[in-house]
């Protein structure tokens, strides 16, 4: 899932039961790690997102 943010593109994928948000913030094609959802406890590690991506993640897991 990519979901683009005032001009910033976040990546979201599912691994290992959770869902990895990374953000292409330096150079093209590196990924910074924006944080971690967990869908079962319905909880944030790391995060480091507006508010609008975190309810996009949520709502999609």
């Amino acid at each position: 899932m990519t979901i683009e943010y005032r001009g910033e593109k976040y990546f979201a994928a599912e691994k290992e039961g959770k869902v990895v948000v990374r953000t292409e913030r330096t150079a093209h094609g590196q990924n910074v790690l924006a944080g971690v959802f967990d869908p079962k406890q319905r909880t944030w590690q790391n995060d480091d997102l507006p508010r609008s991506v975190k309810e996009q993640i949520e709502t999609k897991y």
